[in-house]
């Protein structure tokens, strides 16, 4: 049968053995649990351009000469909904509708519809099946489906993985610099096992710093004493008061785009409440004159005013960055928030999440975090096959495991 623990080699320091044993238990211990993490991260990469393309029918528009105001269009929604508006989003283009978004989370009725920004009429809702998919996928990849009890293995599980990468880099590292090579290539034309060996050590190297990156921000959404902690370290100054505030309306912050959370989750049913929407849309513009989609969030459990977003690509990185204007009910300018006059606490906070999802750059990033996700995914089972035939399975598989190690290590020294 499969142990949990091995003879240590010979030229083996005892350092390298114990994170040997140790990278083997916790891989163990959560590897299911990251496999699900990893597998769903990757698919919620291309959450949005999925769902766009599914949406393609009704979120596409003819082009007109003229685009009726945006209060005609939040006028249309309320003779035919009651739900009070949480986010409408304008995007750039001029052949896309207008979509407008809100929820009750206590009810759980949803409303997402586009509206034409040429005629002010409401086109159709927008794929449900494709939302209840993500809706899921999400849920899975924060608390496995259950929360308070998920969202901490998850949290938990996180940890053991940056254990890991270290860890694995520590196994990973040749005697001799001159092994460089043997270890930096995968074996493509090798039998399975030694194909999967190097799989599981190169492809786990080249994505090693990548997942951190990523697990590491991943720990900003689990556990609030991390929140606290960068926001500390980084400057900012948390009150008791402030730390329980924001642990109890905490969500993902600065997200470029989705249909899930932001304002529009509403906890109940309030009288209707109209805003000078036409009005703080030409003051963004104004304030802030560059080429962007605009999401307007209404008052709710994280703004108390009606804030209109943008997002400035203009940086050496090409990031999107969030910058906004907040102005109260009848369209009066408050604030002016530009991404630069940030202090840098709230520079990192604000774009914490498209950080950690891969929407920051673009499709640039996310093709990047796709491929690290992937890998990622490819880790624990990669990791369980190496210790299923080292140690277990038949007798013949054993001593082919053996001869794919020693094959590999007669290579490196020829090298």
């Amino acid at each position: 049968m499969p142990t949990l623990l091995r003879k240590r080699k010979k030229d083996e320091s005892l350092f390298k053995y114990i994170i040997a044993l140790t990278h083997l238990w916790l891989g163990l211990l959560s590897g299911v649990v990251l496999f699900v993490v990893c597998l769903t991260g990757s698919i919620l990469v291309f959450e949005q351009p999925i769902t766009d393309a599914f949406n393609a029918k009704v979120a596409t528009v003819v082009p007109q000469q003229e685009r009726v105001s945006l209060d005609s269009i939040q006028a249309n929604y309320y003779k035919a909904h009651t739900l009070p508006l949480g986010r409408v989003t304008v995007p750039t283009e001029e052949d896309q509708a207008v979509h407008l978004y809100a929820s009750n989370r206590k009810s759980g009725e949803r409303i997402s519809v586009y509206a034409n920004p040429y005629t002010g009429e409401l086109i159709g809702e927008d794929n449900a099946a494709v939302h209840t998919f993500f809706s899921t996928t999400m849920q899975l990849h924060r608390w496995l489906l259950v929360r308070g009890v998920g969202k901490t293995i998850v949290g938990i599980s996180t940890v053991i993985f940056l254990f890991m990468l270290l860890g694995g880099i520590v196994l990973w590292w040749p005697k001799r610099i001159k092994q460089i090579k043997q270890v930096l290539t995968v074996k493509w034309d090798a039998k399975f096992y030694r194909l999967n060996y190097d799989l599981h050590n190169v492809l786990g190297f080249y994505a090693a710093f990548g997942l951190f990156f990523i697990a590491f921000t991943g720990l900003y959404f689990s556990f609030p004493a991390v929140r606290n902690g960068i926001k500390t370290t980084l400057g900012a100054e948390i009150t008791q008061k402030q730390a329980q505030q924001h642990n109890h309306n905490h969500g993902p912050e600065g997200g470029k785009k989705g249909n899930r959370g932001g304002n529009g989750n509403r906890n109940r049913k309030a009288p209707q409440k109209t805003y000078a929407l036409q009005q703080g849309y030409e003051l963004l513009q104004a304030q802030l004159p560059y080429n962007s989609e605009v999401r307007m969030s209404f008052p709710g459990r994280r703004n108390k005013n009606l804030r209109f977003q943008k997002y400035n690509t203009a940086n050496a990185m090409g990031a999107y960055l969030p910058e906004y204007i907040e102005v109260n009910r009848q369209g009066k300018l408050l604030l002016t928030q530009r991404y630069e006059d940030l202090p840098l606490d709230r520079k990192v906070t604000s774009i914490i999440r498209p950080l950690h999802t891969g929407e920051i750059m673009g499709w640039p990033s996310m093709i990047l975090y796709f491929i690290l996700c992937a890998i990622g995914t490819s880790l624990p089972v990669t990791g369980f096959l190496i210790w299923w035939k080292r140690k277990g399975g038949t007798s013949k598989a054993s001593k082919n495991t053996q001869k794919t190690m020693a094959s590999k290590k007669r290579e490196m020294i020829a090298s």
